[in-house]
């Protein structure tokens, strides 16, 4: 009997056993669990600490809150005014394009066609006589048909020596 008593307590001892050893192997698992994840929270909380110190040598690293928020606008302001300048510096680049275009179509037409270019009123001589005929009466309109210069050109040229007669009118 105490064989068979002995049979039947040998599976429960087993039972108990093996229980035993994976209820201490849990344990022990959840035991290094904990020092791992202490030893991160660790790490975790240095990496803050060092995050959080101020900076030595940094520009205005212990001022005040209100000065850090002025610094941050005046870095806002400086952002949008250098993108506002290199826009308006693209402009005037695409401008001066242009009119360097413009140049070089004015001087290839002047190479294919010279006389179109200069013009009878270009000599200094045919201002001095619209200033003498203009000096002796005779208006900006006769002088141009007598010339056979365009009447503004001949207005422009008196204007600009002060000298515009006024038409006489006679009856």
């Amino acid at each position: 009997m105490l064989l068979l008593a002995a049979g039947s307590f040998l599976p429960q001892m087993m039972l108990l056993v093996g229980m035993v050893l994976l209820a201490w192997i849990l344990v022990r698992r959840n035991i290094k669990m904990r020092g791992r994840s202490r030893a991160v929270d660790r790490e975790l909380k240095a990496q803050r600490a060092e995050v959080q110190k101020p900076v030595r040598g940094a520009p205005l690293a212990d001022a005040p809150k209100e000065v850090l928020r002025w610094q941050a606008s005046m870095f806002d302001l400086q952002r949008e005014l250098k993108a506002e300048l290199d826009s308006r510096i693209l402009v005037v680049e695409s401008l001066l394009r242009r009119v360097d275009q413009r140049v070089e179509e004015l001087r290839a037409l002047q190479r294919d066609d010279p006389a179109a270019t200069t013009h009878v009123s270009d000599s200094p001589g045919v201002y001095g006589k619209v200033q003498r005929l203009a000096a002796i009466g005779f208006s900006a309109e006769e002088i141009s048909q007598r010339m056979g210069l365009p009447q503004a050109e001949i207005e422009l040229s008196l204007g600009l020596q002060g000298e515009i007669p006024q038409p006489t009118n006679s009856v």
